[in-house]
């Protein structure tokens, strides 16, 4: 994203340049070494957007900007709060983003209604955002949306939640097929959530189990947080106030 933006501004592109900025934004909130290289690259951004005149630019970085500030503890709004999701009436591209950010913010808050409501809203923008990183987190969030959701239902609304929350966990299924390492430990989160919903206590520790082997070690910080703490919810539900966690392999 970094070469791209460079060669994109070499040559006069400027608006295309700041798009590189929020491809680059999105992989740093995964991958980057703290949320400090997140807030350095949307200020960067969104300095160039000004300059340059990209108003669409902005309103992506905006979103990623707002939820640096969240998890930083440096907004007090709620998750469901804050940043507009709504104002880009015009940028199909920009409202994903913010129901995405909104999303995450939500997931790590545990703020079960806002990751309901914001995925709900993001999964019918998914073809602007086609072919692009972010559309694997809204199937991800919205999944443990749905998860989170089966126990209210009965009958025919049980089995439409549940039908919506395995087609995105095979589409999950597919992208860990092609790439384990970006993909596997997302799949077996939300394969370990669905079995914890339907009250499949054995197959939700396993799961739990592989969800954590996959992610440990990974350059995902807050992928293996969340997986962590869903975790830590399911043993503690359970009456395990303490769990010996082995390494995965052969042994007793």
């Amino acid at each position: 994203a970094e070469r791209a933006r460079e060669g994109l501004i070499a040559s006069g592109e400027l608006n295309r340049a700041g798009y590189a900025y929020y491809a680059e934004l999105y992989y740093l909130l995964d991958c980057g070494p703290s949320l400090d290289s997140c807030v350095a690259e949307a200020a960067a951004g969104l300095t160039f957007a000004q300059r340059t005149g990209g108003e669409q630019t902005g309103q992506f970085l905006g979103s990623y900007r707002w939820l640096a500030g969240v998890l930083r503890g440096e907004n007090s709004s709620a998750a469901g709060e804050g940043a507009d999701t709504d104002t880009s009436i015009g940028n199909p591209l920009a409202r994903f983003a913010a129901r995405i950010t909104h999303a995450i913010a939500a997931a790590i808050l545990g703020d079960q209604v806002g990751l309901a409501r914001h995925t709900a809203a993001a999964m019918p923008l998914l073809p602007f955002a086609a072919g692009t990183y972010p559309t694997a987190l809204a199937r991800l969030l919205r999944g443990l949306a749905l998860a989170g959701h089966v126990d209210a239902e009965d009958g025919d609304g049980r089995a439409t939640v549940l039908s919506e929350l395995d087609e995105v966990t095979r589409w999950l299924a597919e992208r860990a097929a092609d790439a384990p390492a970006n993909f596997l430990h997302l799949l077996r989160l939300l394969e370990a959530e669905r079995a914890w919903a339907v009250g499949d206590f054995r197959a939700a520790e396993l799961g739990f189990d592989a969800a954590r082997r996959e992610a440990a070690g990974g350059r995902r910080p807050w992928h293996e947080a969340l997986i962590t703490e869903r975790a830590a919810r399911f043993f503690l539900a359970r009456g395990l106030d303490h769990r010996r966690l082995r390494a995965a392999g052969p042994g007793p």
